[in-house]
């Protein structure tokens, strides 16, 4: 399977005049698997609900699966469900195949973190954009010291 990335439907929310605003929906909007779980009680989306869709990104990227999967077995269909108690726990077997031996494991080690704290259930425990983008530019600036290793031959 090819996975080419593609960056869209995170805007959620659909701005309507009040002329049309004549009822209140129910109806779910968004892309299962990325869609913050507390949405589907609350039918309020927040700063919080972007950083879990972009926690489900950064899964993604981490394990080279989507999101969501009828394949395998049931307990492996939801990637967050999967993920998280592996990455929690440092093991890094689940990075996908095609990155072995390309990261520094403290960089993947804290990207792991940003994505598990960022897919937390309850949105009060996962962190700002602002924190996952500090938590990233630390992961990157390691693993930035770990390419540049290579190229002076250490």
């Amino acid at each position: 399977m090819e996975m080419n990335a593609k960056v869209c439907d995170f805007g959620l929310s659909k701005q309507i005049t009040q002329v049309v605003a004549t009822h209140v929906t129910t109806i779910v909007k968004g892309t299962a698997g990325y869609l913050d779980p507390e949405y589907y009680s609350t039918q309020q989306l927040t700063e919080k609900s972007d950083v879990y869709s972009f926690g489900v990104v950064l899964l993604e990227l981490i394990c080279g699966r989507e999101p969501l999967s009828h394949s395998g077995t049931p307990d492996s269909f939801n990637l967050v469900l999967w993920a998280k108690p592996y990455l929690q726990a440092g093991a890094f077997e689940i990075v996908d195949e095609s990155l072995t031996g390309t990261f520094e494991v403290e960089s993947m080690r804290k990207a792991a973190f940003v994505a598990v704290k960022s897919v937390e259930r309850d949105a009060s425990q996962r962190p700002t954009i602002a924190e996952v983008l500090a938590e990233l530019i630390g992961a990157y600036s390691i693993q930035l010291s770990y390419l540049a290793s290579f190229e002076h031959g250490s």
